[in-house]
Parts: C-alpha cells; structure tokens; sequence
C-alpha cells in the first residue's frame, strides 16, 4: 500500500486530518486538530549478502512475503524503531535464513528507490562463529541457496535493488577486502544508551482509528482497531556529507535556533524528503546550508541513531565553490585533521567524522 501524503493522512497524535501544508516543505504536513508538525521521510531497509567459499547466499521469497513473491533476494527487510541498520539486516537474516551473521562492509552505496520512498543499505558478511551453520527458511522463506557469480539466477531477483548489490558485490570481488568495512560496527550504533521500547502511534494514519499494541510483535508495532491495517514506527532517513578539498574538511555550525545541535559543528545534511533519493536530498542539502554545488565522490558510511531513531547515510564529495552561511547555519568553515572541533562537535556528527579521518582528507 502507498503510504497518504501527510495532507492525505490522518495525526498520529490526535487522529484529525492532515490539511495544512507546511510552506516550503515539500510532502509534510501540520495537523489542523493539535498543530503538530508531521515529516514525512524514505523507510530505512536493511540487509546481508552473506559470502562462503565463493559463493553468496540469497533467498527465494514464499506466497507469505510481502513482496517479490516468487523470486530471489538477499535476507532483509525494514529497520525497527529503536534498533540499527546493522542490528536489522542481522536479525532479518537469523529470521529468514536461520543463520547469525557478522557483518563486515558496506556492499556499495545505499540504494535509494524513491517511487515507494525506500532507502536500502545492502552490507556483506559471513556466519559468524567458527561453525558454517545449516541455514533452514524461515515463514517469509521458501528456499535457500549458495550462488557462485556464475550461478546466480539473473532473471529471477526479486527486486532491482537485490540485483544492484549483486553486481556492486562481484565487482567488489566476494573474497576481496571490502570497500567500506565495518569490522568491528561502527560507534554510532552506541551513540546513546537504548531508549525505552517505542509503543505505536495513537492514532491510524491512514483513517485516524485508535491502534492497539501487536501481541508478540516487534516494539512500536499495532494494529487500527478501524480498519484493521497495521501501523508501525519505523526510524527516519537522512544523508550528509563531507566536502574534502586540499586536505581539509568543511564543516558548519548549526544554527543556535535548532532543536537539536544548535550551535554545534556538524558536516552539512538533513532528511531525506518523500520521492528523493539519498544522493539528491544531500546536494539540495550542501546548497541550501552552504550554497554549494557538489559532487558526491563517494561513501563515507552509514550510521544509526537510536533516539530520536535515525538512519543517515555519510557522503564524501568535492566543489570548487566558496561555502557560505545558510539559513539553518551560523557558520562554515573548512578544518584540516588537527583543526576539529571535538568540544563543540554535535554528538550525531562524530562517528562519521571518525570514519573520515580513519580514511584520510586525502
């Protein structure tokens, strides 16, 4: 089901219509009932091409799935409230493949598939433990296979974003080093200590009926007592970027007003918006905060945030361009490795910042 725009939707708050558009905000919306602000972003999917002896595992989805019935993908699925990208391409594969999985790189960049507002992070692995595992199928699972490049059956990959890793993956090379490894995961997952268990939405957004918790279920997870329709949390989806250019980093200062960071320096980005793929909302992003046009050069990484729940993409890019003060920004200013600020950097920015640095300004 395509999820309403905020102005087709109903608060999860108070249940009222959507109707009021938030200027300037293209696909949000405020609730005419409590006022509140509602943002509508990309739902973070996360999953694992776990590699053995050559070959790399993928799974072929049963008449249970959601989607893609029929055909073959790699485990995976939507990242839960409260969790990270990393702790759901984990889980989606112990549920569909019956196997434990430890992650060790990123599989090329994230793919953004904007026409049902998804952001996919597709990471490599192997099975963890000493022990190869027997992988048995899980509810949403017919079948499993071990594929080598030349056996993968081509015609029926369920998705385009399983066949995009696929063949970011053979390029890469399956027993090559990874091109973006995570090993051991990155600090952001323990950016802050878990909160609490999200609890579902008051209120349905598609008919405003009240939701009752799921049973058994996952956190955040209901049910509409209306119309029967399942309503879940899922967390929101943002991109930034790091400008390199002559060995030093552009950073900006968020404006004092912000919620969050005001005041702090933080590499340039925001939510992704409904339609925008990662790539897009960054460089609109760079030119609404900096003024720039940049080009992106690359992964930086890929990072969680649990509370509020966050998953951002981390780009590395290059301009020619002077940086400028934006609305949302007080101040930008490029900084070589021994220049950053540490004491006034915004918590979220710091994983990503170490990451840069452990690759070089070069």
């Amino acid at each position: 089901m395509t999820r309403p725009a905020p102005s087709e939707g109903f608060c999860p708050h108070c249940g009222e219509r959507l109707r009021v558009p938030i200027e300037g905000e293209s696909g949000h919306g405020r609730c005419s009932g409590c006022a509140r602000p509602h943002w509508q972003n990309p739902i973070p999917v996360a999953g694992i091409l776990l590699i053995r002896a050559g070959r790399v595992l993928l799974t072929r989805r049963s008449e249970l799935a959601s989607a893609g019935a029929g055909g073959w993908a790699f485990p995976g699925g939507f990242v839960e409230a409260g969790e990270t990208a990393e702790e759901a391409a984990v889980r989606e594969t112990r549920e569909e493949a019956n196997l434990d999985a430890r992650i060790t790189g990123i599989v090329g960049m994230p793919y953004s598939i904007p026409e049902v507002d998804h952001l996919v992070t597709v990471y490599r692995g192997k099975v963890a433990g000493d022990a190869a595992g027997e992988a048995q199928p899980g509810p949403e699972v017919s079948e499993l296979g071990w594929f080598a490049p030349d056996q993968i059956p081509w015609p029926e990959i369920a998705f385009p974003t399983t066949a995009a890793a696929l063949r970011d993956l053979i390029a890469e090379g399956l027993d090559a080093p990874p091109a973006h490894p995570l090993d051991p995961p990155p600090a952001a997952a323990q950016l802050l200590p878990d909160p609490p268990a999200p609890a579902p939405p008051a209120h349905c957004r598609h008919c405003g009926g009240g939701v009752e918790p799921t049973g058994g279920g996952p956190a955040g997870h209901g049910r509409c007592t209306a119309c029967a329709l399942p309503v879940w949390v899922n967390p929101a989806t943002a991109s930034s970027m790091h400008v390199v250019r002559d060995g030093r980093v552009l950073l900006a200062r968020r404006s004092a007003r912000m919620r969050r960071g005001g005041g702090q320096w933080t590499g340039p980005g925001g939510h992704i918006e409904p339609g925008e793929a990662a790539e897009q909302a960054v460089r609109r992003e760079l030119l609404e905060e900096t003024g720039l046009d940049v080009a992106v050069t690359g992964l930086n990484g890929v990072f969680s945030i649990r509370d509020p729940a966050v998953v951002f993409v981390s780009y590395r890019g290059s301009t020619d361009g002077d940086p400028l003060a934006g609305d949302e920004t007080d101040e930008v200013r490029w900084f070589s490795a021994d220049e950053i600020p540490w004491p006034e950097m915004f918590e979220d920015a710091v994983p990503p910042m170490e990451t840069l640095l452990r690759f070089g300004l070069d």
